[in-house]
């Protein structure tokens, strides 16, 4: 079997080639199959044991609810450039809260 990759899938592959990761195209290809069905494990197991746990359960779908309500309201950001850098900016303060309390 033959696959063509994209331009962004042979730029991907060839840095994991070039740390070393991988030593061919198609050892990335596998690695890439590999981790798609560990993700895939590790959610069954999670909805697993979202089932097996009525609270948990009924918090997400509370959240989800939630989270629904606040869009059908209008409360909202958007989620572009600035957004994600506040959240990058909070988990550096954070972080460094958290190295100053430990030193």
């Amino acid at each position: 079997m033959q696959v063509e990759l994209t331009p962004e899938d042979v730029a991907a592959a060839e840095a994991l080639i070039a740390s070393g990761r991988c030593a061919t195209v198609e050892e990335a290809v596998r690695m890439a199959f590999w981790a798609l069905e560990a993700d895939e494990q590790r959610l069954e197991r999670l909805f697993a044991a979202i089932e097996a746990n009525p609270e948990w359960k009924a918090e997400i779908q509370r959240k989800i609810q939630e989270g629904l309500d606040d869009v059908e309201a209008g409360r909202m950001v958007p989620a572009d450039h600035e957004f994600f850098e506040s959240i990058k900016r909070r988990g550096r303060e954070r972080l460094e809260q958290r190295r100053s309390i430990s030193a």
